[in-house]
């Protein structure tokens, strides 16, 4: 008798999440349109576009992620999250030159944007545009004396460059700002 009460609740728990997710499945089919050209659905909804990128990157589709991230950018032109997220699956896709035009374009737009300017600078770094990355770090530095990774990265180029003056005082700021180093 135990088992079959069970058996019940579980078929009515079964059928409850069937039709609300039913009526949830319905209801986003009434608020998408065909893509023009496309036998597949599109939404108007910049989160679904990011959602569904991040599907299709995890999937190795990185083309389709970055025309995604592109749709959601157009929806939700202030998101400094998205475009950096279009600028790392650029960096996956090896599109090098397109991830760095987008973190430019933040940076010119949110020079302050700590994340951005890490990862233009780390771009700049393992291009050997050493100059490039140097200044971007400083300025993180700058903006952020917590960064603790970033004064070794900084100071590392100033000794690749020969800059030792810079780099004692990269390294005395590291140990000052974290003892412990």
């Amino acid at each position: 008798m135990h088992h079959f009460k069970l058996l019940q609740a579980t078929v009515a728990i079964s059928l409850v999440v069937f039709i609300i997710s039913t009526g949830c499945t319905q209801q986003s089919f009434h608020r998408m349109k065909p893509a023009s050209g496309d036998s597949r659905y599109q939404t108007d909804n910049g989160y679904y576009h990011f959602t569904e990128a991040q599907i299709q990157r995890r999937a190795g589709n990185l083309d389709k992620a970055i025309v995604l991230l592109k749709s959601a950018i157009q929806m939700d032109p202030d998101s400094i999250y998205l475009k950096r997220e279009l600028a790392t699956v650029y960096l996956k896709n090896k599109e090098i030159e397109n991830a760095i035009g987008v973190l430019e374009d933040i940076i010119k737009e949110h020079p302050n944007d700590v994340k951005s300017l890490i990862l233009y600078a780390g771009i700049q770094q393992v291009q050997k545009n050493t100059e490039e990355a140097i200044s971007a770090y400083e300025r993180v530095i700058a903006l952020d004396p917590q960064q603790e990774k970033v004064y070794s990265l900084l100071g590392s180029l100033y000794l690749d460059s020969g800059k030792l003056d810079q780099a004692k005082r990269v390294f005395d700021q590291l140990i000052d700002h974290f003892p412990a180093s």
